[in-house]
């Protein structure tokens, strides 16, 4: 049994997954399963797969028809044997001592699962970082945990996070959503753990690139960032009520965020209705709500947004990065 598997779903990846495979195959952690999960690829990601196979003993590959991510990781937890499991995107790249890592954060704190940061790096070569590098911070409480989550301390994706085995195999990622189906994962994680940490430095590098399925003109996908926000704000509401209002936060954070793409990528006309719900529903928070529990770049949109459109599309332009 390997101790750790990192699943890999790999869909016409082919121009860039080598170099993230020479990544994930020369970590300092050596006693590791590499699960390529091949989702329907049409290019010539399928056959590379292979042949790294047969190139090293500690990759298998899973040949699927193309069902989405969601999909993909799910099969590649179900057939994870490692102790522990992470994952990781086919054309992105983790520090060479990533998995070590995480591994050693779990066993040296006894946690169920362990988080580091990532960079974002853009076409350009410019970068965004969120690190701080504050050190190591520990949670043994689950309300505190998920408090720290919906105020985006630790960012909502899997790929810079590893979990007992256990623990992963015991929720799942809701397939048929396209965009945040980290975030329920992880969240649905989070309600189950005794402790995790967390350790506030880069290890990972996420590539934005034109065409990739996060960067891309305005469509329905990005209404399945609300969708989730909605479930963890119900499920907050039911079982840790006293952070409810970073819940709510986190929903309108969503909202602000899904206006501000169909304003820049021109959605606002084709999902007139969903744009005007939104604005309903920010339009309808409580101002002192909005200022105490809003970050402020959030907050001066919101503001924006209640002073009319005009005024909140050029704020959303202003602020296009954040």
């Amino acid at each position: 049994m390997a101790k750790v598997s990192i699943v890999v779903p790999v869909y016409n990846v082919a121009r860039q997954m080598r170099e993230t495979m020479q990544a994930l195959r020369e970590q300092t952690l050596k006693d590791i399963e590499i699960i390529l999960v091949d989702d329907g690829s049409t290019d010539e990601s399928g056959r590379i797969c292979d042949e790294l196979a047969a190139e090293d003993g500690r990759i298998v590959v899973i040949h699927t028809e193309n069902r989405g991510v969601c999909a993909a990781r799910n099969t590649g937890i179900a057939a994870a044997g490692g102790e522990y499991i992470g994952f990781c995107d086919s054309d992105d790249m983790p520090d060479g001592d990533m998995y070590e890592t995480l591994l050693d954060l779990i066993c040296t704190n006894n946690t169920d699962m362990a988080m580091v940061q990532s960079m974002v790096v853009y076409e350009d070569g410019s970068t965004f970082s969120v690190a701080k590098n504050s050190g190591l911070h520990l949670y043994d409480d689950n309300s505190e945990l998920i408090k720290k989550f919906l105020m985006g301390r630790f960012g909502t994706a899997v790929y810079k996070m590893l979990f007992k085995a256990e623990l992963a195999k015991s929720v799942s990622f809701e397939e048929g959503r396209k965009i945040n189906e980290d975030k329920m994962f992880v969240f649905e994680a989070m309600r189950r753990v005794k402790s995790a940490c967390y350790l506030d430095k880069n290890k990972y590098r996420y590539y934005r690139r034109y065409g990739s399925s996060s960067f891309s003109e305005f469509s329905e996908k990005y209404f399945d960032g609300i969708y989730f926000s909605e479930k963890i704000n119900k499920a907050v509401r039911e079982e840790f009520p006293e952070i409810l209002p970073y819940s709510d936060a986190d929903l309108a954070r969503t909202h602000l965020w899904t206006l501000k793409l169909m304003v820049l990528e021109n959605g606002r006309d084709k999902f007139r209705k969903e744009y005007d719900a939104s604005v309903r529903y920010l339009r309808g928070l409580d101002a002192k709500f909005c200022k105490r529990y809003l970050d402020r770049n959030n907050y001066i949109k919101w503001r924006a947004l209640k002073l009319g459109t005009p005024f909140y599309k050029l704020v959303t332009k202003i602020f296009s990065k954040n």
